[in-house]
C-alpha cells in the first residue's frame, strides 16, 4: 500500500478471541473518516490470516453515533 515508512516496527503479544497468541509486526496510525467525524487510530499489523480487516473499539463507534445492536 506504499505505507511502509509510516509503520512503527514493534513486537507486541496479542491474544485473539479464541485464546490464540500472535506477535505484531508493527503499528501504523491512520485517519478514519466517517462523516462527520475524522479521527486518528493506531492499527496493529499482524502477519496472519484473519477473518477481520480491522477491529475498531467502542469509543470510535460511539463517536460516530453508530448502533451496533440489531435490537435497535
Amino acid at each position: 500500500m506504499g505505507m511502509e515508512t509510516k509503520v512503527n516496527r514493534s513486537a507486541k503479544l496479542l491474544i485473539g478471541f479464541n485464546g490464540a497468541m500472535t506477535i505484531t509486526v508493527g503499528a501504523v496510525e491512520l485517519d478514519i473518516y466517517s462523516q462527520p467525524v475524522i479521527s486518528a487510530h493506531t492499527f496493529m499489523i499482524i502477519d496472519e490470516v484473519s477473518p477481520y480487516n480491522s477491529i475498531l473499539k467502542r469509543p470510535w463507534i460511539g463517536n460516530i453515533n453508530a448502533i451496533t445492536s440489531a435490537m435497535h
